[in-house]
């Protein structure tokens, strides 16, 4: 059961990691123009 579901959880792990580089670089982008 946990081989199976260990593809699963890297692949969701993957999609949360990128998911939060995406809303941090959003975050950084928005208060870089914020400051201009």
């Amino acid at each position: 059961m946990y081989c199976r579901d260990q593809s699963l959880g890297v692949r969701k792990s993957v999609l949360l990691q990128t998911r939060a580089i995406h809303s941090c670089a959003w975050h950084a982008s928005f208060e870089t123009r914020a400051m201009l």
